[in-house]
């Protein structure tokens, strides 16, 4: 059997919601502190330099059309279907096979800034919100409410948990 030192403090110490050891986005893997709105100016330099007719996303050495203007932050795969969100609006797209996109909309009009699957269902996250939605097809959607209204930047599955953060 091991003990655990403090042992009597551990209620205390887990509940602590202020990070008491000091572990930073990096290293969990996540956004650091203002890259997710330079990932924002990025897309939307990208943006501008292809026009703006059609959003175009990089697949593999293709360059895809995308089927609506706007400034495309995420995409992940799952139950069969690729599916992207973008930011300044309420729009998300699906493709069975990542050239061929369709339209669909999100519950409400937000930065939504990134997407992953897991257990069933996309989730996605919008920037400078409280706002989050989940799909089951990644067409028909559902907003829902995050605990703060932060600059949510990434989202993803693990461990039976979707775990998003924020700066």
């Amino acid at each position: 059997n091991t003990q655990i030192p403090n042992a009597d403090d551990l209620s205390a110490h887990t509940s602590n919601k202020e990070n008491p050891h000091g572990v930073t986005a990096e290293q969990v893997g996540a956004d650091a502190k203002g890259s997710a709105a330079q990932s924002l100016a990025d897309a939307k330099k990208y943006t501008d330099t292809v026009g703006k007719d059609k959003i175009k996303l990089i697949n593999s050495e293709v360059i895809v059309e995308m089927p609506s203007n706007g400034v495309w932050t995420s995409v992940c795969h799952g139950n069969g279907k690729f599916v992207a969100v973008a930011a300044e609006g309420n729009t998300v797209a699906y493709s069975e096979d990542g050239t061929a996109w369709t339209q669909a909309t999100m519950p409400v009009s937000k930065n939504w800034m990134s997407i992953c699957y897991g257990n069933g269902k996309f989730v996605a996250v919008a920037y400078e919100s409280n706002k989050a939605a989940y799909s089951t097809d990644g067409i028909n959607w559902t907003q829902t409410t995050m605990p703060a209204s932060k600059s949510w930047s990434s989202v993803c599955y693990g461990n039976d948990k979707f775990v998003a953060v924020a700066q």
